[in-house]
Order: structure tokens, then C-alpha cells, then sequence
């Protein structure tokens, strides 16, 4: 084919093959000069030509309307729409071509920050000076996700207990603690140092970052890692969004399992009322143990017929029913608006409400084993049926101002409620006792934790850019277990018939009561340096130094009762029934069931832990990509806890105390493993710092705990220090997309 020469149309470009027409015309430059070996194309066909030496052109073409596209190397494409082809061509087209190369003046597109957004959070996880993960709102939404422990379950390196505790590394819950917005939240566990993470929904939440390699402007005590949770914040546009769900589990939903008595609110997480103990045995005994007085002076106490008055006040809730549970029901609603302040300025709000009632059905197995010479032997085999239902409340309060461009001032208020209801019923044989037993227990624990933070962030162009972050929060958590009723009971010899064992802790009644109250002050002040620009080479970075102060004040309230026996015995005909059978007013007399105070000498205690801190560390970045962030962190510990025999005046306390002070440094390198600043797609990190690990308060009184899933007693040690650990991390990072 000549160089212009024509290319006809395909006769199957059109229907009507034969209705074709000419299309002549040139192709010249801005200045009119012809251009040769431009291409026209005629777009939805196949017809096209190429012009020549004096820019023309010509091809044969359908009648009617066509679009055209020209295109010359060195030369802008041009397109022309609705060309009108006449039967028998028309006049000559003239297409000019511009030329290509041209440079555009510079200019800058902005696009809002999107809380919570999948691209912002990724980025700041490249650009980190540290190991981190990180879980996005946006990702938590998409996902469905109803927690920020449900959420966490698809993090790598995260393993989540029981739907609730986090564990960094699997390392266990020492070595994993957890901030909100910066601050530290204290658990409403007595026996755990991790905080329950189902306490947060994520409708609350921006965004969820695990940190796993430490810096000096992270607490001490950091372990295998730190979960930072923080909150939503203004939105950019009214907000408003609700959410109802139900679930159906397999093997638990409208199945039939043990259950414990229910109160009127448990279905809304307020229980522990209906638990309380009885007003007017909880007025006699609060300068008095539930004991028999004896002759002595000053003996405390009661006289027989007092306590047979006393001991009926207990509710008979000691026999486990059977129940159906219905499907899990979740509901949450999140609003919010903001307001304009001036054209930088800007103050809105967010709130948001969630309720949960979920129902989890378990069988399992537990047995321990005991030396027997070399072999180990198993000492108690059980086999449990467990039914918990687990109620959910939580709101949040978020209000923040943009003061200008440099300044930002917030308040968040958050309330959680989580309540559980569990029934456990326990087959097996125990060595110590030498015989089949059964184990029940029906149990109410209510926590709640309570947040207020205030916030603010700071920046002055005039002082090289100087940046001032600090924050207050206080933080109350409680933990209360009213009326836990325990029972163990074995066949009889003769019949098989199951009685109530009095030796061992046959029966009890528990009451314990926790209240933490943390204090939490910091501020971070960070001096930046080198160029601005990104394109421009050169070293940049950031010095960093602050502070944080901690109180943490604790209360340990414990109250145990029990019914001594006092005839027949173990074995006795009358005690061969079921619990709600035998402990009857009937029986409740002087000459049947008699309570009793069993609180334990080591039960009561107090505690404060007071933690100050300062920090000081640098990060940089060099001309060829390589970042570095060192530092050191001073932090100075004060832990004491008393323990105490309850309405025991004359007996010393047990003091637990421990007084340290540590010098943290960490080191963290981070390498782009491509020659660009700018394309980071793979990169290497190695870091490495030194942590703190101390025992819990709990762990500093000897107070004790029996855990009857475990069959294990848990008790503190004054004495335990804490422990200094090195840490050594090293990470290769591909970010694909």
C-alpha cells in the first residue's frame, strides 16, 4: 500500500456495504506546514490512512456522521466528532496538529485526610519508623466486624483468647498492653494485665495500630507489642449510621444447655443488683464476720439464732436449670456533624451507642497430671458443659476544634459495659478425693470502664515548625461478682445417688468487688529538620522528647460464705438431693446448715502503682533512603500493695512493694530496598530495644483465686521483681499496591 494512498472500509463494517463516500482532507502543524505520516483513523471501523509528503489524505467511507482520530508522533492527537459524510464526499478537511511537549504551569491538587481510610493508614504504615500493623475503618466496615477484638483476629502476629484478650506475638497477656489515644487503660479483670478489646466496638474507631518493635515514646512495659486504639473524628460531612445483625451459631443457637438464674435487667448487662448480697445481712456483717460468738470479751460475732436468721437471707439460687438459647442480636447507631470556624477553623462532634447479646455454648475436656516417680499421671479428668451469655453496652462522646491550622483541641468521653452470665457443670474423677465428683458453678460479672480524655495538638511555623502534642485522661474500671454459687457433690457408696461433699469446699458463696482508677499525663514535643520537599535530596528528621506521669490506685473488696454441717455429716440421708433441695429454710437451723464466714486472711487488699517517665529520640532519614530512629527511655516504678485480714485490726498488713528505675534504649533501621526515595515498594527493617516486665498488683499479694475450669489455685508472691528484656526484630515489607 502506498504511503497515501486510501484503505477502504471493510464491506462488514456496515450493514449497507454499498452506501460509501470519499473523505479527503490535510493534516498541517500550528504554523500550516503539511505533516506527513500522520494516521487518521475513523473510529467503530477499520478504515484508516497515513498522509503523505504534502499532508493529504483520502479513504472511502460509510454516509453519515463519523468521529476521527488523528495522531503523529511529536504531535497532540486530535479528535474530530460528528464528521458529516455526504454521498459523493464533500469538501477537503484541514486538521492542525499541536505540538506535544509543551510544560504546563505548576499546580497542586488537595484532597481531604478520609478518617479512617484503607490508603491513608497504609501509607503511614510505610513510612513508619517502626514494625507496625494496622486495621483501618474503612477495612473494619467492610469486614463486618462488630469489636476491635474481632477485628484483630485478621492481623498476622495477633492471637485472639476467647474472642477478647489480644496476645502480641503470642507471647500471653504480660508481654501486651493497650492504649486509647495515646493514653493507658487500666483492665477490669482482677486476674489478667491485658485489657478485654470486645470492650470497643469499632464504630467507634478510626483505626486500630499494633506497634511490635519498641520506641522510647512508648510505655516501658511493652513486651511482645502495644495496641493503640484510637477514635473517629469529625466528620467531613453529616453522619449518620445504623446498624441491627443476628447471628446463628451452630451448636449453640436454639439449643438446649445448662443455665443460671436470670434477673429481671440481665438483658440489658445490669445484674448484679439482683446478686447483691441482702440488705440486711450485708448492715450485720459490715463490722462483723458471719462466725458464732464465743464466751471471750470482745468476741465478734453472732448467736446461733441470729445466724440460722441471717442464713436464710440468701436466696436459694443453687441448683443449674436447662435453657434454649436465642440468636445473637447486635445493633449500633454512630452519628456526628461538624461546623465551619472561619475558613481553617472547624469544631463538630461524633457519638455513638452499641448493644450486644451473644450466647457461646462449650463442651471440653480438662485434666491435670501429677509426678508418679518418672511418669506423669493424671490426677483430675473432667468434662464440662459451659453456657455463657454475654451482654454488651458502650457509648462514646467525641468533640473536637481546629483552632486555625495549627492548633486542634479534643475531648472524648467513652462509657463500656460488658456483663456475662455463666453456668458450668463439670463431670469427672478427682485423685485427691478419690471418687467421681461433680462441679457446678453459676456465675454474674459485671465490668464496666469509664474514659474522659482531653487533647490537644500544637503547631508553631515561626519556631522551625515546632510540634507540642499532650494529653490528660483519667479512667475508672470496675469489676463486680456478686453471689458466684459453687457446689461439689459425689455419688454415694451405696446407690449412687449424688449428696453434697462438705470436706474440700463443697459449697460456696462468693462476693468480690474491684475498682481501678488510673491518672494518665503526658506531652511530646517534636523539633523537625532538612527540606520540606520530598524531591529535594538531603538529610531530614525529627527530635523528640517528653513525658508522661501514671497513678494507678486499686481496691480489692472480697466477702466468702459458706454452711457448716453440723449433723450427720458427709453422706447424710438428708443431703442426698439436689443443691436447691437441701439448702431450704427447713434445713437452715441449728441442727442442719449453719453459715459461716470464709473470707480468707489474703482475700482484702490495696494497691498503687506510680510510673514516671521521660523520653528523648531521634529519626532520620538519608539522602539515599536508609531511616533511623534511636533513643532512650527513663522510667522510674513505685508498686505497693497491702494486704489485709478483714475486721482483723490488731494483724499487720502484708506489704508487697517494688521500686525500680530502668533505662530503656531502641534502635530501629529501616532500608528501601530500591535506588528511588520516593518508590518504596519493598523495604527491610531491623530494630532492636530493651522493655520492662513487672508483676501485676494482684501478683504482689498473696490473695488467692481457684479457677475450677483449671482446677488450680492462683496465688501472689510479695516478693517478685521485675524482669528486663532485649528484644530483636528484623521484617521485610512488599507493598504491593
Amino acid at each position: 500500500e502506498a504511503a497515501a494512498g486510501p484503505r477502504s472500509a471493510d464491506p462488514g463494517d456496515t450493514p449497507d456495504a454499498a452506501a460509501l463516500a470519499p473523505l479527503t482532507g490535510v493534516v498541517v502543524d500550528e504554523e500550516g506546514a503539511p505533516l506527513a505520516d500522520a494516521r487518521v483513523y475513523v473510529r467503530g471501523s477499520r478504515a484508516e490512512a497515513r498522509t503523505g509528503p504534502d499532508g493529504r489524505f483520502s479513504l472511502e467511507v460509510p454516509v453519515g456522521p463519523r468521529d476521527l482520530s488523528v495522531l503523529r508522533t511529536g504531535y497532540a492527537a486530535q479528535s474530530l466528532d460528528g464528521v458529516l459524510v455526504a454521498p459523493g464526499g464533500g469538501p477537503p478537511l484541514r486538521i492542525e496538529l499541536v505540538e506535544a511537549g509543551f510544560a504546563l504551569a505548576e499546580f497542586r491538587v488537595t484532597v481531604p485526610r478520609i478518617d479512617g481510610g484503607e490508603a491513608a493508614l497504609l501509607a503511614e504504615r510505610q513510612d513508619a519508623s517502626e514494625v507496625v500493623d494496622s486495621l483501618s475503618a474503612e477495612q473494619m466496615s467492610r469486614r463486618g466486624d462488630s469489636s476491635a477484638a474481632s477485628a484483630l483476629q485478621r492481623v498476622t502476629g495477633l492471637t485472639v483468647v476467647g474472642g477478647r484478650y489480644v496476645y502480641v506475638r503470642g507471647l500471653g497477656e504480660r508481654y501486651s498492653a493497650s492504649l486509647f489515644n495515646g493514653s493507658t487503660l487500666p483492665s477490669p479483670e482482677p486476674g489478667r494485665r491485658v485489657v478485654p478489646l470486645d470492650l470497643f466496638p469499632t464504630a467507634m474507631l478510626e483505626s486500630v495500630v499494633i506497634q511490635k518493635t519498641y520506641s522510647p515514646s512508648m510505655p516501658g512495659e511493652f513486651g511482645g507489642g502495644v495496641v493503640r486504639l484510637r477514635t473517629r473524628g469529625v466528620p467531613e460531612a453529616p453522619l449518620l449510621k445504623v446498624s441491627l445483625s443476628s447471628t446463628y451459631r451452630d451448636g449453640t443457637t436454639l439449643t438446649e444447655g445448662v443455665a443460671a438464674d436470670r434477673g429481671p435487667t440481665d438483658w440489658l448487662g445490669f445484674g448484679a443488683d439482683f446478686r447483691a448480697l441482702p440488705d440486711e445481712l450485708a448492715r450485720a456483717t459490715a463490722e462483723t464476720p458471719l462466725q458464732l460468738r464465743s464466751n471471750l470479751p470482745g468476741s465478734l460475732g453472732f448467736t446461733a439464732d441470729e445466724l440460722e436468721s441471717l442464713g436464710e437471707q440468701f436466696p436459694n439460687r443453687w441448683g443449674l436449670d436447662t435453657s434454649s438459647a436465642h440468636p445473637d442480636v447486635r445493633a449500633s447507631v454512630v452519628g456526628g456533624r461538624g461546623w465551619d470556624l472561619g475558613e481553617e477553623g472547624r469544631i463538630g462532634f461524633v457519638a455513638g451507642g452499641t448493644y450486644r447479646n451473644t450466647w457461646q455454648h462449650l463442651g471440653y475436656t480438662t485434666t491435670t497430671y501429677n509426678l508418679d516417680g518418672d511418669s506423669l499421671i493424671a490426677q483430675n479428668d473432667y468434662r464440662f458443659d459451659e453456657r455463657t451469655n454475654a451482654v454488651g453496652l458502650s457509648g462514646i462522646l467525641h468533640v473536637e476544634a481546629q483552632l486555625g491550622a495549627h492548633h486542634e483541641l479534643s475531648s472524648t468521653t467513652t462509657l463500656t459495659r460488658d456483663s456475662e452470665s455463666t453456668a458450668l457443670e463439670g463431670y469427672g474423677y478427682e485423685d485427691d478425693i478419690g471418687t467421681d465428683t461433680r462441679r457446678q458453678r453459676e456465675q454474674w460479672v459485671e465490668r464496666q470502664l469509664f474514659v474522659q480524655q482531653l487533647a490537644g495538638a500544637h503547631a508553631f511555623p515561626a519556631l522551625a515548625d515546632l510540634e507540642v502534642d499532650w494529653r490528660g485522661a483519667r479512667a475508672y474500671a470496675t469489676r463486680l461478682e456478686p453471689d458466684r454459687r459453687d457446689v461439689l457433690m459425689q455419688p454415694t457408696s451405696e446407690t449412687g445417688d449424688w449428696y453434697l461433699r462438705y470436706q474440700g469446699g463443697g459449697h460456696g458463696i462468693f462476693f468480690s468487688e474491684l475498682a481501678d482508677e488510673v491518672t494518665d499525663g503526658g506531652v511530646d514535643v517534636t523539633l523537625p529538620w532538612g527540606p520540606e520537599d520530598e524531591a529535594v535530596r538531603g538529610w531530614r528528621g525529627a527530635l523528640s522528647t517528653g513525658a508522661q506521669l501514671v497513678t494507678r490506685d486499686r481496691a480489692v473488696d472480697v466477702r466468702r460464705f459458706r454452711y457448716d454441717i453440723l449433723s450427720g455429716g458427709d453422706g447424710a440421708d438428708w443431703l442426698v438431693a439436689e443443691p436447691e433441695d437441701i439448702f431450704t429454710p427447713d434445713n437452715i437451723s441449728n441442727e442442719g446448715l449453719r453459715v459461716a464466714e470464709g473470707t480468707l486472711a489474703t482475700d482484702n487488699y490495696t494497691a498503687s502503682h506510680d510510673i514516671q517517665a521521660a523520653y528523648v529520640q531521634a529519626q532520620t532519614t538519608a539522602p539515599w533512603g536508609t531511616g533511623m530512629l534511636v533513643g532512650m527511655r527513663l522510667e522510674r516504678s513505685d508498686q505497693i500493695a497491702r494486704t489485709f485480714a478483714l475486721f482483723s485490726d490488731g494483724d499487720d498488713p502484708i506489704i508487697g512493694r517494688l521500686r525500680t528505675t530502668d533505662r530503656l534504649p531502641a534502635l530501629t533501621l529501616t532500608q528501601p530496598l530500591s535506588k528511588a526515595a520516593a518508590d518504596r515498594p519493598m523495604q527491610l527493617r531491623l530494630g532492636y530495644g530493651r522493655t520492662v516486665n513487672r508483676p501485676d498488683l494482684r501478683e504482689l499479694s498473696p490473695s488467692t483465686y481457684f479457677d475450677p475450669r483449671t482446677l488450680r489455685e492462683t496465688v501472689g508472691n510479695p516478693d517478685l521483681q521485675r524482669a528486663l528484656i532485649d528484644n530483636l526484630d528484623a521484617r521485610w515489607e512488599w507493598y504491593l499496591s
